[in-house]
């Protein structure tokens, strides 16, 4: 385009990479063709033909804009060939960044969460406008000052240097939940996500931490658990409160003579004294913690279940077998319970099992235990239901479903 109207002209109708501006133009000249083309068209990649004696000139122009400048010499067509491509280059990158500026603007500024942003001594540089919200203090308020501020145990050196080790911890881990005090001074739990930010050289430049405040989801949980607690407590007092009238009931039903009359009764009484013994294993089971430093040896429990049940089995005419590890398997856990769910297995092998079978215990050595029985096999459309309380297939076993 031999002037500056041309060229705008051409630029208007697009589709244009990149413009090298001769700074001497009919219609304009200097430094004020570069304000122009660069202020109407700023996404643009600009390189500059300048004269040895303009780099006074040149130097303003990049000021003004442009990404590069070409003297003019013997060299010339190399150092456009170069300055172009770095100029689109540049542009791209500089047009990226903006864009991830942009985004990053919007969520530091829309997101509900309070964002807080320190440099690698941990002072604070910046504060996203849910900060205020979360915490009571102005987005600049505590800028200068340590994050550790901000912590509820701020004044011990030792919980100090503990929220610092979770730091540098949660950088690879995730999230965090930590104890906040508000500007009021109000202790609140903050589930806490930092990053570090790193320079194009991965050099660390600081930190970023999102910082929710789940004050609301603790209060729930800890009421679920106390409901949950509370529910625990209220069925093994009933339970423990029915066993007593049962034992009664069960000692003045056997005084009345006439045992044809009598048993029937008797045994309705024993399957509500054994359904309440299971309702109160359940709920001390929903209680149950497992330590990492519990210990349970799988091959002794076994054992145990197997000669617990010894005699039972040869008075049904059947045999029970162990197979498998015959060593020690250690696992974490509780021997009690784990032999408790063994001998609901094992029971429930004999429950369904054909005369004159083997239930068997196979220890794996990968520490799992299986109870294989013959006979028949839970229904198909059963399969999925079997923990559901109280589900009985056939209601002519004896049995709770539990």
């Amino acid at each position: 385009a031999s002037s500056i109207v041309t060229a705008q002209e051409r630029l208007d109708q697009g589709g244009v990479d990149a413009a090298l501006l001769d700074l001497e133009l009919p219609d304009s000249s200097g430094i004020d063709t570069v304000r122009r083309i660069c202020g109407m068209h700023p996404e643009l990649p600009v390189v500059v033909l300048t004269s040895h004696s303009e780099s006074e000139i040149a130097q303003q122009a990049l000021r003004e804009g442009a990404e590069d400048f070409v003297s003019k010499g013997t060299s010339i067509a190399i150092m456009l060939d170069r300055a172009l491509r770095y100029s689109l280059e540049r542009k791209r990158v500089s047009r990226e960044l903006e864009r991830q500026k942009t985004l990053f603007e919007s969520v530091f500024r829309d997101v509900p969460d309070a964002m807080v942003m320190s440099n690698t001594h941990r002072e604070i540089v910046l504060c996203n406008p849910a900060f205020k919200t979360i915490f009571g203090y102005e987005p600049d308020e505590l800028v200068g000052t340590q994050t550790e501020a901000l912590y509820v145990h701020q004044n011990e050196p030792e919980r100090r240097a503990e929220l610092r080790e979770v730091t540098l911890e949660n950088d690879q881990a995730g999230a965090n939940t930590v104890e906040y005090r508000r500007k009021n001074g109000e202790v609140f739990p903050g589930e806490t996500v930092r990053t570090i930010m790193q320079d194009f050289g991965g050099k660390p430049l600081g930190y970023l931490s999102v910082i929710r405040d789940v004050s609301e989801r603790v209060r729930a949980d800890n009421a679920l658990r106390e409901s949950e607690r509370r529910n625990r407590e209220f069925a093994a007092d009933v339970a423990h409160e029915l066993r007593t009238p049962l034992a009664i009931l069960r000692t003045r039903l056997e005084n009345l003579g006439d045992p044809a009359r009598i048993d029937p009764l008797v045994d309705h009484v024993d399957e509500m004294s054994q359904l309440i013994s299971q309702l109160l294993a359940e709920t001390d089971l929903e209680g149950l913690q497992v330590k990492p430093d519990d210990i349970a040896d799988m091959q002794m429990v076994c054992g145990k279940v197997a000669q617990y049940f010894a005699p039972l089995v040869v008075k049904q005419n059947r045999m029970i077998e162990v197979t498998g590890s015959d060593k020690p398997l250690l696992v974490n856990g509780l021997e009690a319970p784990l032999e408790q769910a063994l001998r609901n297995l094992v029971q429930n092998a004999l429950k369904f099992s054909y005369p004159k079978t083997t239930v068997t215990i196979d220890i794996g050595e990968d520490r799992s235990v299986g109870v294989i029985n013959r006979g028949d096999p839970v229904p198909d459309e059963l399969r999925e239901k079997i923990f559901e309380r109280f589900l009985r297939a056939d209601r002519k076993v004896t049995g709770s479903g539990l």
